[in-house]
């Protein structure tokens, strides 16, 4: 397995600009630590598995995202049928631990990695937390 990196504070104040902080802000989340660390350590496993350039991983990366888009996405629209929506995150982070096993062995991801390619997803605008997401998205200046 990977380790899980410390994100230093001035990193951590730098995510304070990104989409899915404005995101999970959006949706009434006030302590985003953990958050920034999550997407901070996946952000990593993904600037390598780029930069690398391995077939293989950068196959099973789009394994892991396609299937975590796919968790996200039921669980959005389960919530938003049932008016459920500020129970999303939980029930988000919920299913990606139990589905954490099933994803792809080469990027030897912890679950903190598995949360945080939740939040990259956020971040490339393809997901969210709220049912406006596409609208803050759309309007999020890009760093």
């Amino acid at each position: 397995m990977r380790l899980v990196l410390d994100v230093e504070e001035d990193k951590a104040t730098a995510l304070d600009s990104a989409l899915f902080v404005r995101q999970m802000t959006e949706a009434g989340h006030v302590e985003l630590d953990s958050a920034k660390r999550q997407f901070f350590n996946a952000d990593l496993v993904a600037r390598e598995v780029a930069h690398k350039g391995v077939p293989a991983e950068v196959a099973a990366l789009s394994s892991a995202d396609a299937t975590l888009h796919g968790i996200w996405e039921m669980q959005f629209n389960e919530c938003s049928s049932e008016g459920t929506l500020p129970a999303l995150h939980g029930r988000v982070w919920r299913e990606v631990r139990s589905e954490h096993d099933k994803l792809p062995k080469a990027l030897r991801l912890e679950v903190t990695h598995s949360w945080g390619l939740v939040h990259r997803l956020v971040d490339n605008r393809r997901a969210g937390w709220v049912t406006h997401w596409r609208q803050i998205a759309s309007g999020h200046a890009d760093d």
